[in-house]
């Protein structure tokens, strides 16, 4: 049996923490097939957490007197009524349900199913959590996850596993080489870029979250999208950048102007101080390696401030800006500057028309930052550096259907590239 060493741990960010009153030790698998089919329970909560409907691995707790490789077989017993092998150990992730004060340490396994027969559910299990078994592809369950991430409790259950599920995918390439037993992925799906979206931190209710048509946008174009939580030291920067093969700094609230060295603006909305942190960590990393960066509208600014820029708090004090910038519903032009990284993602076009949700914008730019499009009033509403890292003010992942599938297809063919 194959073992990995893989670690993760999360944080809830769904719910603020009270107190942890016990750990629970939890043993699950992603389950495969012959054929590549994998196996997963499906749920219609209506509990403590609220309304969801989710994916999850099978599995469940670890019984007094039993070890976890003991358990996972009972466990895909009674939920999968399958009968089956572990084919490698993928790891350990540890993860916090603040709602219920609860800390898991979950064992994930790569398993294979031998035979199916009777299921074993429990009474909750059937009647509170409505459990039943989802036979998908590789790539059904990857878009099951990021769709599932419409509830609090589906989001935190998808933080978890999509990570475990690539996991498990690059473990099954390892089998199908070496010519063992077990499934394999289909073709077309290996080795997807892996894309950190910072960052999943919320400074207050629902306020903050990046909006999943980022996951949705890089799905699209041949990625597969994970957002990221807090990254509070250099050690958690360097994690994220070995872990992931590009980074989209996303869009949110204003920038905390103690980054800034300014007094505070009074139409300053500010996100939380968590969140600067983190993605200022990640955008210097990043910055100093050799992976692809997009940055978005907040990311944009963030990045700028990260590396020496300067920033606009309000740029309707500057008489100049006449266009409704803050407003989600304007479309306006940008001119594309000649010559520029931006303008081979767009050959002849050099004004493209874009969407503009902000008030906050870069005032000048970082050194080596190269300015790229600019709005007709004045705003600098793009940047480059070599053609690596990419900054736009405005929101292309909402206009993939308007024209700006160019960003995002960069975006993962350079971090496909990071690959080789």
């Amino acid at each position: 049996m194959e073992n990995h060493t893989y670690w993760m741990e999360f944080r809830d960010n769904e719910w603020p923490l009270t107190y942890i009153d016990h750990d629970r030790l939890i043993a699950r698998a992603i389950v495969v097939d012959d054929e590549d089919n994998f196996y997963f329970v499906h749920a219609d909560r209506d509990d403590a957490f609220g309304r969801s409907l989710i994916i999850e691995t099978s599995g469940g707790g670890v019984e007094p007197g039993e070890d976890p490789d003991t358990a996972i077989h009972r466990e895909l017993q009674e939920e999968l009524g399958a009968d089956t092998e572990i084919l490698g150990k993928i790891g350990v992730i540890s993860d916090y349900y603040n709602l219920v004060h609860r800390h898991n340490i979950n064992h994930y396994y790569l398993c294979r199913v031998l035979s199916f027969g009777e299921k074993h559910l429990t009474k909750d299990e059937i009647n509170h959590f409505h459990l039943s078994t989802l036979k998908m592809s590789y790539e059904e369950a990857v878009n099951e996850y990021i769709h599932c991430c419409d509830s609090r409790l589906g989001r935190l259950i998808g933080r978890r596993e999509l990570p475990v599920l690539l996991q498990a995918g690059e473990m099954l390439k390892k089998i199908r080489s070496a010519g063992c037993a077990g499934g394999a992925l289909p073709a077309g799906h290996e080795g997807k870029p892996r894309i950190a979206v910072a960052s999943y931190i919320l400074p207050g209710p629902e306020k903050g979250r990046p909006s999943p048509t980022y996951l949705d946008a890089v799905y699209q174009t041949g990625g597969l999208g994970f957002l990221t939580g807090p990254v509070l030291t250099d050690e958690d920067a360097e994690q994220i950048y070995q872990e992931y093969d590009g980074l989209i700094l996303s869009g949110g609230a204003d920038i905390n102007a103690e980054f800034l060295n300014e007094a505070p603006h009074e139409k300053a909305l500010y996100c939380s101080r968590e969140r600067d942190l983190t993605e200022i960590r990640l955008a210097k990393r990043f910055m100093a390696g050799t992976k692809p960066v997009l940055a978005i509208c907040r990311g944009t600014q963030i990045l700028n401030v990260a590396m020496g820029g300067t920033h606009d708090q309000h740029i309707f004090d500057r008489p100049e800006v006449v266009i409704a910038h803050q407003n989600g519903e304007t479309r306006h032009p940008v001119q594309v500057m000649p010559g520029t990284f931006l303008a081979s993602l767009f050959p002849g076009q050099d004004t493209l028309i874009v969407n503009s949700t902000h008030h906050q914008a870069v005032k000048t730019l970082a050194p080596g930052l190269v300015l790229n499009a600019m709005s007709p009033d004045g705003v600098i509403e793009a940047y480059a550096y070599e053609n690596r890292v990419l900054g736009v003010q405005w929101h292309p992942e909402r206009l993939l259907e308007e024209g700006m599938r160019p960003v995002f297809e960069w975006l993962i063919n350079a971090s496909r590239n990071g690959q080789k």
